[in-house]
């Protein structure tokens, strides 16, 4: 199972372009699964999630209609963290649930991936606490001021510490994903 966190201001490629890649691997898995076995049952089961189950707008003004509410959502093998336009500080306070929810989901073994300034619901969390990570490099210096405890490699597009991934931008979280 894949959920991908929607809150607003979030860019809306950091969650359409990795849920079309899974997807289209979704595809050639049933394709290549029905052949070996004769059937052709779903093998991603792949949610949009928002802090209380509510339609988001994005930068854009487009609007993401999720599955329901993350919190709802007992275990995710694989959890996304959008890109947030700006500041991320104010999301971050307004999905302030969603914090004990991810140290939860990491707890578990579960993967978690942000992508840029996404990935400070990692850090607001601590779980990023002395292990490498990355952000979007228009956010490194306000970044390490506000996690000092994280060790930010500002020369790398992806970081992987156990379970936690980060990508610093859109591009990295295509490749990540």
């Amino acid at each position: 199972s894949i959920t991908f966190f929607l809150g607003h201001s979030l860019l809306s490629t950091s969650v359409t372009l990795p849920v079309e890649q899974l997807k289209a691997a979704e595809n050639i898995a049933r394709t290549q699964y029905a052949l070996s076995q004769g059937n052709s049952s779903s093998p991603i089961d792949i949610k949009l999630a928002s802090i209380d189950g509510k339609a988001v707008s994005t930068h854009a003004g487009i609007q993401l209609q999720p599955d329901g509410c993350i919190l709802d959502i007992e275990d995710s093998d694989i959890t996304y963290l959008p890109a947030l336009w700006r500041n991320p500080r104010p999301l971050i306070k307004a999905n302030a649930k969603l914090l004990p929810w991810l140290i939860r989901q990491h707890e578990q073994g579960n993967i978690i991936a942000g992508v840029g300034t996404g990935c400070c619901f990692m850090a607001e969390a601590a779980l990023l606490n002395n292990r490498p990570a990355t952000t979007h490099w228009h956010y490194f210096d306000r970044f390490e001021k506000n996690y000092p405890k994280v060790q930010l490699k500002r020369k790398h597009f992806i970081t992987q510490s156990s379970n936690l991934f980060c990508a610093g931008s859109i591009n990295a979280l295509a490749d990540l994903t």
